[in-house]
């Protein structure tokens, strides 16, 4: 027996924070972890002055990532809005 089909049922998505998931996270993160390759690197060749090379890459890496923030590429905040009266606060 053939069954009828149902109509698509829509259902609201629920809210999920954004974890950091923005240009700045991802630009800190790649070049920290550019930083942290090159002093691996440093380490394995018994090289001092490449090993503090990358350190000074994850501090470049970290300050990026600050500016980048403040220039508004960091993850948005929102405020509730009378429209939505029972969602958290935080971030979206």
């Amino acid at each position: 027996m053939v069954e009828a089909q149902r109509p698509a049922q829509r259902t609201a998505e629920p809210h999920h924070d954004d974890h950091g998931h923005s240009v700045a996270a991802w630009t800190l993160v790649t070049i920290v972890l550019l930083g942290v390759l090159v002093g691996c690197v440093a380490l394995i060749a018994n090289q001092p002055w490449l090993f503090w090379v990358g350190l000074g890459v994850i501090v470049v890496g970290v300050i990026a990532g600050k500016v980048l923030q403040v220039m508004g590429f960091g993850v948005k905040t929102y405020e509730q809005s009378p429209s939505e009266p029972n969602r958290p606060r935080g971030v979206r």
